[in-house]
């Protein structure tokens, strides 16, 4: 009897470890890892004692004195993260490109629900430099439970689909006249009135609607707001609305941030 339910523990144990490796294998497959770029008023650069006396947060500075800033600059971020999130370590590392914060995170979540986000002000110590340089920022997920998450926080996400083009955090999306052929030969012709960019291999747009009453669409923790009635909607194998792809958690807060920041530029 023992033996046998040996067997049957060994077999089970065999399929979910199957199971487990093709979810890594899909993920590993379908995306590639990128460092994000951070915009200037993501992270700070203090250089000296005085600039860092009146920050709102608790800082030791008894340790970031004078003598430590004759030899070395500290970068102070501002990270997004959820209560059930915890920053395990951080390090900085000086790149020929500019400089990369990397960020190792326990998130359970990795973005799958709408979520409240709690500030963490993570200090880099670099040296002393006088010249302009790119800040990244690189996520690792060491959660066990969302490994196939591996570069994926709740808020920050450090995937991109392969076989589309990278855009850097700071940039808009590349409008792609064949992204617009693909979604208009799938959806009804001429109902795209404003498209908003792909986001892993979702076609996002905009399209207004008849009704004149002022329409506020609250996605996560973004406003979308228009004088007429409105919807954003997306397309991969079936047209979706944005807003459930969000609470499906196919979407998250970093692909929001972007639709977001796209969407103000192109209709306030």
């Amino acid at each position: 009897m023992r033996k046998i339910i040996l067997i049957i523990l060994t077999f089970l144990s065999l399929i979910m470890s199957s199971c487990s490796c093709n979810v890594q294998e899909k993920e590993q497959k379908n995306y590639d890892i990128k460092k994000l770029l951070l915009k200037d008023d993501e992270y700070y650069c203090y250089n000296s004692l005085k600039e860092i006396e009146n920050l709102n947060f608790d800082i030791n500075l008894i340790k970031y004195d004078n003598a430590y800033f004759r030899e070395k600059d500290l970068i102070i971020m501002p990270f997004k993260k959820t209560l059930q999130e915890k920053i395990e370590s951080t390090k900085v590392s000086m790149l020929e490109d500019g400089i990369t914060l990397t960020v190792n995170i326990d998130s359970p979540r990795a973005g799958f629900e709408p979520i409240n986000y709690e500030i963490d002000y993570l200090l880099f110590e670099i040296e002393k430099s006088s010249t302009k340089f790119n800040v990244y920022l690189y996520i690792n997920n060491t959660n066990i439970e969302t490994v196939y998450f591996k570069n994926r926080s709740s808020f920050y996400d450090c995937r991109i689909l392969k076989n589309y083009n990278e855009f850097k955090i700071t940039d808009l999306p590349i409008i792609d006249k064949n992204d617009l052929e693909i979604i208009n030969n799938n959806i009804r012709p001429n109902f795209i009135e404003i498209y908003l960019g792909c986001y892993d291999g979702y076609y996002i747009w905009f399209q207004r609607g008849d009704s004149t009453a002022e329409r506020i669409i609250m996605i996560g923790e973004f406003e979308f707001t228009y004088g007429y009635w409105f919807e954003l909607y997306a397309y991969k194998d079936k047209q979706e609305k944005l807003i459930d792809l969000y609470y499906k958690g196919i979407l998250n807060e970093y692909h929001l941030y972007q639709i977001h920041s796209y969407y103000q530029m192109k209709l306030l």
